[in-house]
């Protein structure tokens, strides 16, 4: 009987925190945005990024347990990630220990919020269903990953609320390729113990 009653103040409980951050995520997100696309160097952008990140996880008392930070070099790498939600990207901005590029799907290169921010931060765009498409993305990635960058993938290409990995996308193809010559550097779904954070 104590358990049946639990249960409602638990949902109500959840229904508060997803306001109560919801409400944080709405107050930080425009001065962020705004601040990080006026940039014209991506390094400050992503400082701007990553102090935003530190305080909505710190306001809402979310601690990553972030473990194998030394796994990733100074130089060059690729950082794959599994994707399954749009905290993804707040979290690893906010524990990766240096600026680095996210490959986004090329449709969000000329979306009006996501493709300016994405563009100040750095961030390189693949088509995930033109091979050859895919294949010229791929080896302009791959020049920039040899120029000392890291870059961040999601091979997923997106999430759903579901349990596992989805399929991964031709866009974490050229990912691959770039990590020729770079440190590779598994993100959270993968290989835990040598995470860059999860």
């Amino acid at each position: 009987m104590a358990s049946t009653a639990a249960r409602p103040r638990r949902r109500g409980g959840s229904l508060l925190f997803a306001g109560y951050a919801t409400a944080l995520f709405g107050l930080l997100a425009p001065p962020t945005w705004l601040l990080a696309v006026a940039q014209s160097n991506p390094a400050r952008a992503w400082a701007i990024c990553r102090a935003s990140a530190r305080a909505l996880l710190a306001l809402t008392g979310m601690t990553p347990r972030v473990e194998g930070l030394q796994n990733i070099p100074a130089g060059a790498c690729v950082i794959v990630s599994n994707h399954g939600s749009y905290l993804d990207g707040v979290v690893l901005v906010a524990v990766l220990p240096r600026p680095c590029d996210f490959i986004a799907k090329a449709e969000l290169r000329q979306q009006r919020i996501a493709g300016p921010f994405l563009r100040r931060l750095g961030a390189g765009f693949v088509q995930r269903f033109d091979l050859r498409r895919a294949v010229q993305d791929a080896q302009a990635l791959t020049a920039h990953a040899r120029r000392g960058h890291a870059l961040v993938v999601f091979p997923e290409g997106t999430f759903r609320a579901a349990p596992g990995l989805l399929p991964f996308h031709l866009g974490g193809l050229p990912c691959r390729r770039a990590g020729a010559g770079a440190g590779r550097a598994p993100g959270p779904a993968r290989q835990p113990s040598r995470a860059a954070g999860r």
